[in-house]
């Protein structure tokens, strides 16, 4: 995890863990362009915590 100015940015590991979503749809999402935004610092990949829990309440589906 990076801290900036204390905003919170996490690798794709620490997504997958958060989210329960695998490494790879992190890098298929991102690659196809839906994903959420994304850092790429010293050539690793990085989600800003609060940008990506609000991208996933807005793509969130709840199926009945």
């Amino acid at each position: 995890m990076l801290n900036i100015n204390g905003k919170k940015y996490l690798s794709e590991k620490e997504m997958s863990v958060k989210f329960g979503l695998s490494v790879h749809w992190f890098r298929k999402t991102r690659y196809s362009g839906r994903s959420p935004s994304y850092y790429k610092f010293n050539k690793k990949i990085y989600y800003s915590e609060n940008s990506a829990e609000e991208w996933f309440k807005q793509h969130l589906i709840l199926c009945e």
